[in-house]
């Protein structure tokens, strides 16, 4: 029987390396600097199309995210302060 019990672990940390990269996108880093990252950490390059196909799901998702229907009420609570070291 064939299980892939051993490779959950594995799993986990490649959604986190992709999270990783994807958050590197969103904050603005370029594809190459996410490419020469990558390198660092793992001790492998990825090209720059691989990190462009990681970050195209992020595009996915963020599309998603600002089409969706905003229906019924939204309650909030907004809070200003400031500090003043006496």
């Amino acid at each position: 029987m064939f299980s892939t019990g051993p490779f959950e672990c594995c799993e986990r940390s490649e959604k986190a390396f992709v999270s990783a990269l994807m958050q590197m996108h969103v904050c603005g880093v370029s594809i190459w600097k996410v490419a020469k990252v990558t390198e660092e950490l793992c001790g492998h390059r990825f090209s720059a199309s691989t990190v462009s196909r990681i970050d195209a799901k992020l595009d996915v998702g963020l599309k998603q995210f600002a089409e969706r229907s905003l229906e019924g009420p939204f309650p909030h609570l907004i809070l200003d302060a400031r500090y003043e070291k006496v």
